[in-house]
């Protein structure tokens, strides 16, 4: 008995066949020869039915406190089906979806006394018809160990840059923090990722540049994960961001340097100068405080141990905040 099969001429973009050869399958067939067949085209049909299967993702927090809402989200990553596609989210415990047909929604548990669980469902139908389906385990409970003790979380506009920075009172399996965006407060793109501590008993300060903000209005929010994928949001922060007039003027001199710069100081006040400077992927690497009066205006800067390559620098005093970059050749 000879069986095959596989993608047309073996290549993926054609349809699969079977071939088969060496059974009898007439009146005078055995029975053997009957059930063989049988199982040959049973292991086809799995076997197309597997490559044509429609695959997706879902992004759903494990651990839901009631009453609260939280961003859910689905992706197609795998198979043959072809849009549009369409969604359906329902939960067993009668929880609300802002849109139970989409991709990208938000769900808000039920208010419930006790802790429970939650099973919340997502089907998914091609143009073609084909269904497939995924059912997600989720807790709501009342008292859930959060992973860290956010303190403080702001999101300010420095001159041609927007700065997220945020403070944890303490973290437990902590991995890493993701900073994200959004121009309409409903779909976030991951702006960079800054890691966490682990775990932490003591205040710690951490802050992000994001570069290459909106123009406009926008909004920003933070994601933290755990070791173990799960995932919690902060509040969602608006900003105004205003590129016409994010021009910086300070003096930075020579530029590009071999590491050692003169900052020329002149349009700030005298009552000292807050120094930051960031590398291209937004982490800091400096952070100074410099006080000036009428005679000390002019301060070098000596930044001659990191790598060559391009860094930018933001420097407050007096509530005025410039922004700048810089090349250590």
């Amino acid at each position: 008995v000879l069986l095959a099969y596989g993608f047309a001429y073996g290549n993926s973009s054609y349809g699969t066949v079977m071939y088969e050869a060496g059974h009898d399958l007439d009146a005078s067939g055995t029975t053997p020869e009957k059930v063989s067949a049988q199982r040959a085209h049973l292991n086809f049909l799995l076997y197309t039915g597997g490559r044509k299967e429609l695959q997706f993702a879902t992004i759903i927090p494990s651990n839901i406190v009631p009453g609260s809402t939280v961003p859910i989200s689905a992706s197609i990553n795998a198979g043959t089906g072809s849009a549009p596609f369409t969604y359906k989210w329902t939960s067993r415990l009668g929880g609300i979806f802002a849109n139970s047909t989409a991709a990208n929604t938000t769900y808000t548990a039920p208010n419930i006394s006790s802790d429970t669980s939650d099973f919340i469902t997502l089907s998914i139908t091609d143009a073609c018809g084909r269904v497939n389906f995924k059912v997600i385990y989720v807790q709501v409970k009342n008292s859930i160990t959060l992973p860290i003790s956010l303190s403080y979380y702001n999101v300010i506009v420095q001159n041609s840059s927007v700065l997220n920075v945020w403070t944890t009172a303490s973290e437990y399996n902590n991995d890493y923090y993701t900073v994200e965006k959004s121009i309409d407060a409903k779909l976030f793109e991951n702006v960079g990722k800054v890691d966490g501590a682990g775990n932490s008993n003591t205040i710690k300060n951490y802050s992000f540049l994001d570069l290459k903000p909106y123009n406009g209005i926008s909004y920003y929010r933070l994601r933290q994960t755990d070791f173990d994928g799960r995932f919690t949001y902060s509040k969602i922060i608006t900003v105004k961001f205003n590129q016409e007039t994010a021009q910086p003027s300070v003096r930075i001199y020579p530029n590009p340097s071999k590491g050692v710069f003169t900052i020329s100081f002149e349009e700030f006040r005298d009552d000292g100068i807050s120094i930051q400077i960031y590398d291209i992927s937004g982490k800091m690497l400096l952070d100074k405080n410099i006080q000036t009066d009428e005679s000390n205006k002019n301060n070098q800067l000596d930044f001659k141990e990191v790598s060559k390559g391009e860094y930018f620098i933001f420097y407050t005093s007096g509530g005025i905040s410039k922004f700048k970059k810089i090349l250590v050749q």
